[in-house]
């Protein structure tokens, strides 16, 4: 895939919730160094404004806070989309913890 001028050198992908029930989040760098995060989500609290944070780990073992990222707010049907771009640093970060072992992105608080 490419935007614009730049190619996906890394992709990772996850499902949200048991089996993938709540959405997805796909996170694609470029050849640039910078990159984006894709939300795609469902069957969430309505009209919600829900955090947006990736960790080091696994959701079921969360380790230290990578990023926070801007909050997402859910439809009245509690769905919600959007790509949002990442910095080079981003990237980075995200880049260094995957090669060291996983990440999990937490959508909302867990309530």
């Amino acid at each position: 895939m490419t935007r614009g001028a730049a190619t996906v050198s890394a992709a990772w992908s996850a499902k949200i919730g048991s089996a993938g029930v709540n959405g997805k989040a796909t996170i694609s760098a470029y050849t640039t160094g910078t990159g984006t995060i894709t939300l795609k989500l469902a069957k969430l609290k309505a009209s919600t404004l829900l955090p947006v944070v990736l960790h080091k780990g696994t959701c079921s073992a969360v380790g230290a806070v990578l990023l926070k990222l801007p909050s997402i707010k859910t439809s009245r049907t509690g769905t919600a989309a959007r790509t949002s771009s990442l910095t080079a640093g981003q990237v980075s970060t995200i880049t260094a913890a995957t090669a060291a072992g996983t990440i999990a992105i937490r959508i909302g608080t867990g309530s």
